[in-house]
């Protein structure tokens, strides 16, 4: 019985662990999409067609179709 119980914490704490970084990468994905077009090293040209198509974050340019 004891046995069962530390293959089962070590199950657990491995399922833990594994959520834990599968939230950092979302969230770290997430705040990517977030990051706003003028943070970019882009080309002034590349902004200012970004800009007037409306693009304010990188989420919403990958958003769009060709």
């Amino acid at each position: 019985m004891k046995i069962q119980f530390r293959i089962w914490h070590v199950l657990v704490a491995t399922l833990l662990a594994a959520l834990g970084t599968v939230y950092l990468q979302h969230r770290r994905y997430h705040s990517k999409l977030e990051l706003k077009i003028q943070q970019l090293d882009l080309s002034l040209r590349a902004t200012n067609c970004l800009i007037y198509a409306r693009v304010e974050t990188v989420g919403e340019l990958i958003e769009k179709t060709d």
